[in-house]
């Protein structure tokens, strides 16, 4: 199995999280926050980075070409099945997946061994924690998946237990 739809949605959430984060940059004033969206930047790109090393993908998969994210509720239910499919895959069997989790895991550590050993100021703590939150972005993704397809069986069983009115016309 495959799970390019999701991959490559997660991707695009990536870019677009990028894309965000610069142009914050351009006009942010806090150092703290400056830290902060530079860190996402560089927790982002590591991100990427594992994803086209495990996955064997090329620059070009992962090259922003100004896609927007999907917007989950808007999914079709078929749409959304097959990308709860793939996101189960990737968690569960994905030997790939399970790279990235490893170098994600390798970062936290060696953010923590920066914090304690060589941090000085705080503007190290928020780029570290922005390095960090960046890196968890594939969390958020994968939850809100989950959160729709159990909000929508919620509406369906919802539906099913309301009792249905025929009302005829003219009467």
């Amino acid at each position: 199995m495959s799970a390019n739809f999701a991959l490559n949605e997660l991707i695009v959430i990536i870019n677009q999280e990028v894309k965000i984060c610069k142009s914050k940059l351009e006009i942010e004033e806090s150092g703290r926050e400056i830290a902060s969206l530079q860190g996402h930047v560089v927790g982002y790109r590591k991100l990427i980075s594992w994803l086209c090393a495990n996955f064997h993908f090329t620059q070009d998969f992962v090259e922003d070409k100004g896609e927007n994210p999907l917007m989950i509720p808007e999914l079709t239910d078929e749409s959304l099945a097959v990308l709860s499919l793939e996101i189960n895959w990737l968690q569960e069997i994905s030997e790939e997946w399970k790279g990235v989790m490893q170098r994600s895991k390798e970062n936290v550590e060696a953010l923590k061994n920066e914090l304690l050993y060589s941090a000085e100021k705080t503007r190290d703590l928020d780029h570290c924690q922005g390095q960090f939150k960046a890196t968890q972005i594939y969390a958020t993704f994968f939850n809100s998946v989950e959160n729709e397809i159990a909000r929508r069986q919620k509406e369906k069983e919802k539906r099913q237990k309301e009792p249905e009115f025929a009302f005829q016309e003219g009467d």
